[in-house]
């Protein structure tokens, strides 16, 4: 069959990287730069209705990108699949193809992906009627000797049931996974969803609590985003639902403590928030503890638990970028909060100055210090429904308002390509996906890499920003401002 358009838990509008201007509501504009897209990925062996590119993530010289409708695993479509890349020094090179060892028709294996040092986890939530099932979350490894990924572990909730959406939704760090299940029945109401905290051990991955808001209600839809870093955990819970439970979304955010788990920080909310923003659809964070769990809580060579390594939490700065995509008329927005040290408050919201009504801006979000990345999956400045991202930058160390740097669009984007339907940074380099691009066939699916995105002299300008303005030098040429170095 030929599937619908790429759906999410309500129906929305979704159907069918050159450098542009554009402005924002609360943060400031400046002549943007021309940030150029460095590489086009694709599946080697791409094929029509892949949607590859659905989730993307990044992580060093590792990146992973989701095809959660390839039908490699036995024939069966949307059964799933996931493809690591490495970059090699010059360029991004596929290294893998991940499969689910009991992968089946319409489990969407590779709608929700992430990685971290030797591991990767990629979900597959089971979002269609047509093969009811749990969902689950899958991880897997790397072996240095033999240059090879394996599955590791797949991961269930204890209680899971039909149509819950585990694994809609996972983030990963060393030793700590996070699984969504925004669908999930249980205390709250139908519907109220809820998060899976996993850790590892010596024996193997265990769940270690399954997380619920204390205020939580039917249909809100917790767990259908999560991030981490460092000691900080970040849900969404976007109350897509708005007829049934009115609400203009949320995020929570949780400290990891080593005999706790998750224990609630703050639960954050717009300024301006309206019924049917849907704050909280996509989220990401940045821990800002100086102490962070993963270098205290485990040995660092290993993914498993050091329990002779004390656990040591502090609440320095951190950040919070959550997308609310259906705000102003599905022009959408997204925002970005702060906590300097213990309390929490809005910093700024990010909009679209050239954004109309169903763009729905913020759809995905990603956060690296100083920079922060917004997908526009419906912007129509390449064609209709082609997609977007932008790029804004900040001093991550001053009271300085976040700005435009870029608008990027894909140099071969076409109608219906969902540019920015998953967006990832990790140090200096992006990731923007599009899955319905036709490259290698009608909704195959490609991703876009996009370098030079660090701030590595904490101003207000993106490196490779400053270097065609030329307020900074770089007289070797490899791309890093001279004062850097």
């Amino acid at each position: 069959m030929i599937p619908q358009p790429i759906r999410s838990l309500l129906p929305v509008k979704i159907v069918g990287l050159v450098a542009l201007f554009a402005g924002l509501g609360t943060a400031s504009v400046r002549a943007q730069c021309d940030l150029n897209e460095f590489q086009k990925l694709l599946a080697s062996d791409g094929t029509a209705f892949d949607n590859f590119g659905r989730s993307v993530a990044i992580q060093g010289n590792l990146a992973i990108v989701g095809a959660s409708w390839d039908d490699d695993n036995g024939g069966s479509f949307g059964a799933g699949s996931a493809y690591v890349f490495r970059h090699d020094g010059s360029e991004w090179v596929e290294e893998a193809k991940l499969l689910a060892s009991d992968g089946e028709e319409w489990h969407e294996f590779g709608w929700s992906v992430d990685i971290f040092g030797n591991l990767a986890i990629v979900g597959a939530p089971v979002t269609e009627l047509q093969n009811p099932d749990v969902g689950r979350a899958y991880l897997f490894r790397y072996d240095a000797l033999s240059g090879s990924w394996s599955e590791l572990q797949k991961l269930e909730a204890s209680d899971g049931d039909v149509g819950d959406r585990f694994g809609f939704s996972v983030a990963l760090r060393k030793g700590v996974a996070i699984v969504g299940a925004p669908l999930d029945n249980n205390e709250n109401g139908v519907a109220a969803g809820a998060a899976y905290h996993y850790r590892s051990s010596s024996t193997g991955w265990f769940e270690f609590e399954k997380v619920l808001p204390s205020d939580g209600t039917l249909f809100e839809s917790f767990g259908h985003s999560v991030a981490m870093d460092g000691d900080r955990v970040a849900i969404g819970m976007p109350q897509p639902f708005a007829v049934i439970t009115p609400g203009p979304g949320a995020v929570y955010v949780y400290s990891n403590h080593k005999v706790s788990g998750l224990i609630g920080e703050t639960k954050l909310v717009a300024a301006d928030g309206q019924v049917g923003d849907e704050l909280g659809r996509s989220v990401d964070v940045i821990s800002g503890s100086s102490t962070s769990f993963v270098t205290q809580w485990f040995a660092p060579q290993f993914d498993v638990m050091s329990a002779s390594v004390p656990a040591v939490v502090s609440s320095s700065r951190a950040l919070v970028l959550a997308g609310a995509p259906e705000d102003s008329g599905a022009a959408g927005s997204a925002y970005v909060f702060s906590v300097t040290p213990t309390s929490w408050s809005q910093q700024a919201k990010l909009e679209a100055s050239d954004g109309d009504p169903q763009d729905q801006f913020g759809w995905s979000v990603a956060l690296e210090t100083g920079v922060a990345m917004v997908g526009s999956i419906h912007d129509d400045d390449a064609a209709n429904d082609a997609g977007a991202a932008y790029l804004f930058s900040n001093h991550p160390l001053a009271n300085t308002p976040w700005t435009l740097e870029t608008k990027l669009t894909a140099s071969d984007g076409a109608a219906s390509d969902l540019l920015g339907i998953s967006v990832a940074i990790d140090g200096a380099r992006g990731l923007v996906g599009a899955p319905a691009h036709d490259a290698s066939g009608s909704l195959a699916g490609a991703a876009y890499a996009v370098h030079g995105l660090s701030n590595c002299n904490l101003n207000k300008s993106l490196d490779a920003c400053d270097l065609q303005s030329g307020s900074s030098l770089d007289l070797n040429g490899n791309g890093v401002p001279d004062e850097c170095e």
